[in-house]
């Protein structure tokens, strides 16, 4: 319904499918995150880039940095994404 009143409102055929208004979930947005972290190991950030690169709040960010293994506290504010697997072997 609200589709075709946004299409009649402006005048166009193209408007958002149902499936792309739908919020992100919070599995979801932890499942972009880590992906995004995937990619870029070895790189430092700041918390407040990871916050807003993950998309939560910033003290439910800074619990997560805390207890995953994939990112490492170099100092208050710096964080360095880890590749586990690799520290794993690299440390037998």
């Amino acid at each position: 319904m609200i589709p075709v009143l946004v299409t009649e409102y402006l005048g166009k055929e193209v408007c958002a499918k149902p499936e792309e208004l739908r919020v992100e979930t919070r599995e979801q947005k932890f499942n972009r995150f880590l992906k995004w972290a995937n990619e870029h190991h070895f790189e430092q950030y700041t918390t407040e880039q990871l916050t807003e690169q993950s998309g939560f709040s910033y003290q439910t960010t800074l619990k997560y940095l805390q207890e995953t293994p994939t990112f490492r506290k170099l100092k208050k504010g710096l964080w360095e994404i880890r590749d586990a697997k690799a520290d794993r072997e690299a440390q037998k």
